[in-house]
Formats: structure tokens, C-alpha cells, sequence
């Protein structure tokens, strides 16, 4: 089902703007992020600068430390007892925890978590660490003393080295580390080793942090979806960790734009709520503005084809286009009306010219057809018959005798009775009429009366013998209207029936001859009514025309 034309012009209103409306929508969130994701990049640039000074203030207070713990002459001793007891196994292992109960003291005192000594050659030679708040040896063959971050006992510490000095030379390098805890962080951050995920602390599993990273550059800015969130990724360079370490700090997109999102996202949704609504309202006046003046020219060609004639426009007054199909269509009307009137006229004049034709071969029948047009008239309205039936009866009683233009003079005008042979000619007119008639344009309507008015109620009529109701009403009125017209006419071979006689000729062969129906609405008329309808057939032929103009109307509707 094809929409109304109203509803497309609204639809044609509304949804570009709608659309329009979704889009801006769409492209200002996507900028909003896309500009939340720079001002992020920047936060998070300055956040890593921060972290970088802290940490860079924080080695430089190690070092210090570092410097003056190097100088401890215990720890200095104990090395040295190290290096001399190398080789021997008994000495060596009672040097080493002579050593690390110097390192112990050293992470009492000064609170670091992992504390190495290495001779000159970088080979360690003692080591403990603080675990749950003890203190124990470390295993020197799984750790590597290089300075940055170590794993020692599944423990990751920050290492930083300072030279032991001797007077002879270096006695050796002291290592000391504090465990890598990510609560000094406040930005999160995961912690990677040769591109493994070991630290984080976003609450998300190692393997989906280590599967969502894979996709980035090591040394890059890189953005990715983890579960439903998006994340932006950048590492913390100015933060060397060593050993293969790479930090990197994780800020997620959504969470940074959820704030704006929302307040845009609720500014968006009121006005775009109040643009709807006033579009809907601007798309419904619109589209009544435009439907309003077209609903109003269908209703006008709906009412023309029930009235059957073509009605004039009203012009409508702001549409410019509207106007110009109105004044458009009224032209066009007045050009049909004009054709209407032209063609009316020739179907008057049509009629005039057989109606003449006939009059003029009788001076004893002239206005014989004018007479019955009237008498048939005046029976319909007894009968209460429609404006359009009456005005079908009034041209077809004119034209019913159009047939006895085939008859031949000698037997039209004969003074005295006709011979069988000569009634069975004039028998024939009805045929003939009808054969006249059938093919002329417009008067198909007016075939029954003329061909079948001599037909009997009770049969014995010509030329189909019908009876009763297969005769049609019109050609009934007519005949009733026809018999009384010729039985109260002068004839060369009598004298015209009085009305009185005639009457009683009608009531007697009512329901034989005549429709008892018909014949009654006739004997219901009143003599004057008869003169005045027989002084009215005298008249000129405006009446007519109104008749011919009415049936064609109601003719057009009917086929329709």
C-alpha cells in the first residue's frame, strides 16, 4: 500500500533532518573522543614527567645513600674477608655469613628490601633479602646483580650499584634494591618483561593485558579495546628500568570521556528531543500547508463526478504553484464547459431538425412529438420519477417516431384507413427508429422508447410482443402518452376524440393495451394540467437543451 501524498511530503520533511540531526550527533561525539583522547595523551605526558622527576629526586637520594653506606668500614671488612677466603670451602662459607649479617644490619638500618655484594670481577659473592618481614640469604645463582629491576624469590626489586673503595683499588660493587610496588603508582600501569605482562594493577588478567598489548609498538602510543572499554596505551620512557623492563601507563578512553559523553549525550538528547517535536510540528503544517489545497481540488473533482458536471476551482492563496494548477484547471473547465455547451447545442439542434423533419411531411401531426415529450413529462412526475429519468423521457418521446421517416409519403398521409399491408409498413417505424438512432453518439439511451412504445401490457404489441415488465418503463409512459396525443389529433379521414373520450378509451384498455400503473398516474392529471403541457410543447426548445444537459450528466455518471 503506497503512502498517502500527505505523509510523504512530511516524511520528505522530516527524515533529513532527522538524519541530519543523528549525524551531527555522531560526528560531535566522535570529536568530543577523538579531543578527550589528545587532552588524555597530554595528562598522561605530564603525569609520566611527574612520576620521571619523583623517581629521578628519589635515585639521587638513593645514591647518596648509597655513597655513605659504601664507605662502612664493617661492611668494607667483610668484603675484604670474602675475597681472602675465596677458594677454601669452611672459611669461605663463614666469610659469606659474616657478610650477610652485615648486609642484614644494612637493611635494618637503612630500609631497603634486597642488599648483593660482587667482587671486583662482578662475580656475587654474597646477598639477602627481606621477604614478610624477614630476612634471609638469597640463592646468588638466580640472580642477576645488574642494576635496574631483578626478580629474587618471585620478588621484583629496583637495584642500584655503588663501588666499594679500597686503597689499593676497587674491592667490589654493593648492589642494594627496594621491591617494585605498584601502589607508588596512582596512574595505572603494567609492568612487561620482553614483552611479557608481569605487574598491572587495572584488575584485569595478565593474558588479556598481554593479548590486547600485542598489537602495539613497543616504544608507541597505541589504543585498543579491552572487554567492553577502550584503552590508550603510551610508555613511561623517561622511567628506564633495565633488563629487558618496559613500563607502560593505561588510562581508559571511556572512563576519561564518560563524564562529557554524559552531559553531551543529555544536552544532545533534550534538544534533540525539542527539535523532533517542533519538527514534527513545522513537517505536519507543512505537509497540511501543501496536502490542505490538493485534498481540497480531489474533494472538488469527487463532487464533479457524482454531479457528473465539472465544477470550477477555488484558487488557493499563499502557493504559488497551487494557484497556477487551480487558475490552470478552471481554464481547462471553462474550455469543457464551452465544448459541453457546443455539443449541447448541436444535440438540440439535432433534435429540432428530426422533430421538424417529421412535422413538416404531416401538417396534421406537427407537433405531435412535442406534445407527447410533455404528456410523458407530466406522467413521470405523477409517478415520482428521478430529475435525470424525466429528462431521459423528455428527448426520447421526441425522437420516438423518428422511425416513419422510412415510411413513404402515400401511406404516412393517406386520407382513409390503411390496408393490412400498408400497417405492416408502418409497423416497421419502430425498427427503423431504432436502426436511425443506434449508431448516432449520445442517443444509445433513447433506443427502448423508440422501439418498443408500441408494445402491449398484455402481449399483442409490436414489433417484439413483449408484456408487462420486460417493457421498460419509459416506452410505457410513452405510449399511453402517444395513444391519447393521437386519439385526441384531427386525421384527414376523422375528427380528434374529445378528452373526455379519449380518457375513457385509456381507462378501458388499462392492463390490455396500457400499464393499469401508468395509465392510472395519467388518469390522475388534471385537464389543465394536460393544457399546460400541451401550450408548453408549443414553446421554444430551452427545456430541452436543460433535458438533454441533465440526462447526459447522469449518463456519464452511470458509465463511471
Amino acid at each position: 500500500m503506497r503512502p498517502s501524498f500527505a505523509a510523504r511530503v512530511f516524511l520528505t520533511t522530516f527524515l533529513p533532518v532527522a538524519l541530519l540531526l543523528c549525524f551531527s550527533f555522531a560526528a560531535v561525539r566522535w570529536l568530543v573522543q577523538d579531543r578527550v583522547k589528545e587532552n588524555l595523551r597530554a595528562s598522561l605526558r605530564n603525569s609520566h614527567e611527574f612520576v620521571s622527576r619523583i623517581r629521578a629526586n628519589y635515585d639521587i637520594q638513593n645514591n647518596k645513600l648509597l655513597a655513605v653506606v659504601a664507605e662502612n668500614p664493617s661492611l668494607k671488612a667483610g668484603m675484604e674477608l670474602v675475597r681472602q677466603q675465596q677458594g677454601v670451602s669452611d672459611q669461605s662459607r663463614v666469610a659469606r655469613m659474616t657478610l650477610d649479617a652485615q648486609l642484614s644490619d644494612l637493611l635494618e638500618t637503612t630500609g631497603f628490601d634486597l642488599a648483593l655484594t660482587s667482587n671486583a670481577s662482578g662475580q656475587l659473592t654474597a646477598g639477602v633479602v627481606r621477604s614478610d618481614g624477614k630476612v634471609g640469604q638469597v640463592d646468588l645463582k638466580k640472580v642477576d646483580a645488574k642494576a635496574g629491576l631483578t626478580e629474587v624469590d618471585d620478588r621484583t626489586s629496583h637495584l642500584a650499584a655503588v663501588p666499594v673503595e679500597r686503597a689499593g683499588g676497587q674491592l667490589g660493587v654493593l648492589s642494594l634494591g627496594r621491591a617494585f610496588d605498584f601502589a607508588e603508582f596512582v596512574m595505572p600501569a603494567v609492568l612487561l618483561k620482553d614483552g611479557r605482562v608481569t605487574r598491572s594493577n587495572i584488575g584485569r588478567t595478565t593474558a588479556d593485558i598481554e593479548r590486547v598489548l600485542r598489537q602495539c609498538v613497543p616504544d608507541a602510543d597505541c589504543e585498543f579495546r579491552l572487554g567492553a572499554e577502550t584503552f590508550l596505551s603510551m610508555p613511561i620512557e623517561k622511567i628506564q628500568l633495565g633488563n629487558g623492563y618496559v613500563l607502560r601507563s593505561l588510562q581508559s578512553v571511556d572512563e576519561a570521556a564518560k563524564g562529557l559523553s554524559d552531559v553531551l549525550e543529555k544536552v544532545f538528547l533534550a534538544t534533540g528531543a525539542v527539535t523532533l517535536v517542533t519538527l514534527v510540528l513545522v513537517a505536519t503544517m507543512a505537509a497540511r500547508s501543501v496536502v490542505k489545497p490538493v485534498t481540497a481540488f480531489v474533494s472538488k473533482l469527487h463532487e464533479s463526478e457524482c454531479t457528473g458536471v465539472l465544477l470550477p476551482l477555488d484558487v488557493p492563496t499563499g502557493v504559488r504553484e497551487m494557484e497556477d494548477l487551480a487558475q490552470a484547471f478552471n481554464r481547462a473547465s471553462d474550455s469543457v464547459w464551452r465544448a459541453h455547451a457546443r455539443l449541447t447545442s448541436a444535440h438540440t439542434e439535432f433534435i429540432r431538425t428530426i422533430t421538424n423533419a417529421l412535422d413538416a411531411r404531416d401538417v396534421y401531426t406537427a407537433g405531435h412529438s412535442f406534445r407527447v415529450s410533455e404528456y410523458s413529462c407530466a406522467i413521470a412526475s405523477a409517478l415520482g420519477m428521478q430529475e435525470d429519468e424525466i429528462a431521459l423521457l423528455r428527448v426520447g418521446a421526441l425522437v420516438h417516431d423518428v422511425g416513419k421517416i422510412g415510411v413513404p409519403d402515400h401511406i404516412l398521409r393517406k386520407a382513409g384507413p390503411l390496408l393490412p399491408e400498408e400497417f405492416a409498413v408502418i409497423m416497421r417505424h419502430p425498427a427503423i427508429g431504432r436502426k436511425i438512432l443506434e449508431d448516432v453518439e449520445g442517443f444509445q439511451q433513447y433506443l427502448d422508447i423508440v422501439e418498443l412504445h408500441h408494445e402491449n401490457h398484455d402481449g399483442s404489441g409490436y414489433p417484439r410482443g413483449l408484456r408487462g415488465d420486460e417493457i421498460p418503463l419509459e416506452a410505457r409512459i410513452v405510449h399511453v402518452a402517444d395513444a391519447y396525443d393521437a386519439m385526441t389529433s384531427d386525421r384527414p379521414y376523422r375528427r380528434g376524440m374529445s378528452h373526455e373520450d379519449a380518457i375513457r378509451q385509456i381507462r378501458g384498455h388499462s392492463g390490455t393495451q396500457f400499464d393499469p400503473n401508468v395509465a392510472a398516474a395519467f388518469l390522475s392529471l388534471e385537464p389543465l394540467d394536460l393544457a399546460v403541457a400541451c401550450d408548453q410543447a408549443c414553446g421554444d426548445l430551452t427545456r430541452l437543451a436543460v433535458a438533454i444537459e441533465i440526462r447526459a450528466a447522469a449518463a456519464e455518471k452511470a458509465v463511471q
